[in-house]
């Protein structure tokens, strides 16, 4: 296999024949990392972006 078993890819796969238990902690770490850079860019812009 080309992808490594934790790649974001098995989640956007529109068929996937991949089970819960593969797919629910790569999105969990997944949307953990967009969570985490939405917030920190929205406290930089809260606390340096002056209008």
């Amino acid at each position: 296999m080309i992808l490594p078993n934790n790649s974001i890819m098995f989640i956007f796969q529109p068929f996937t024949e991949y089970g819960l238990e593969k797919i629910l902690p790569i999105f969990l770490v997944f949307s953990l990392i967009v969570l985490l850079i939405v917030g920190i860019l929205y406290l930089y812009e809260v606390r340096y972006v002056k209008e």
